[in-house]
């Protein structure tokens, strides 16, 4: 018997340029750290008022212009709607994840770990539906498709927003630093080529 492994899906993956690394490091030093459940996270919109971000969200923003092209998009512009800084102390970890509100997702590692980022799909012979969780007696994590990213400072990788993802401890004494951001379609969405088509909208992503 063979098992023949099938439908696979991709990550976006830059190299982010030196100055725009010194950038976002630069501007840790002046944020506010909040707890979240397992590690720091920054204060809601402060990287906004920050200059230092500034270079940093233009630049993803070319990123996610690359992705929008590779994927052909219906839509003028994929743009950063929301991005925050995240703090790992030693041990520190975070939980499984999808984020609402976007279309895209990604991440820029700052700063050095053993951890590594875990991409998880769960696999459609585990029990996702009624007859699946009877008949299935292996637990749900362990059918899981995961994909472990190192987190190697100076990447920058963009994912589907809709992808789970956590991270596993931080085993360094000096924090784990990264930078997450959420992409939406900006501009004229849809079907536009169609003057009869009623499936398009003009949305504003600042």
């Amino acid at each position: 018997m063979n098992k023949i492994e099938i439908l696979p899906t991709w990550l976006y993956e830059f190299d982010v340029p030196p100055d725009i690394m010194t950038s976002a490091i630069e501007g840790l030093e002046k944020l506010t750290w909040l707890k979240n459940v397992q590690n720091y996270i920054s204060e809601s919109g402060q990287v906004e008022e920050i200059k230092q971000f500034k270079p940093v969200k233009k630049w993803a923003n070319q990123c996610m212009e690359e992705v929008r092209k590779d994927l052909n998009l219906n839509c003028e512009k994929l743009k950063v709607c929301l991005y925050w800084a995240n703090k790992s102390e030693a041990g520190a970890w975070h939980h499984s994840h999808c984020h609402s509100n976007a279309w895209a997702s990604s991440v820029m590692y700052l700063s050095p770990s053993g951890s590594q980022t875990w991409f998880s799909k769960p696999n459609l012979w585990g029990p996702g539906d009624a007859v699946h969780a009877v008949v299935n007696v292996v637990q749900p994590e362990d059918l899981h498709t995961i994909h472990k990213y190192p987190t190697t400072p100076g990447k920058f990788i963009i994912f589907p927003a809709s992808l789970f993802h956590s991270v596993n401890e931080h085993d360094l004494g000096s924090p784990r630093y990264t930078i997450s951001f959420n992409a939406f379609p900006s501009g004229l969405v849809g079907n536009t080529a169609n003057p009869t088509s009623a499936s398009w909208m003009h949305l504003k992503v600042k």
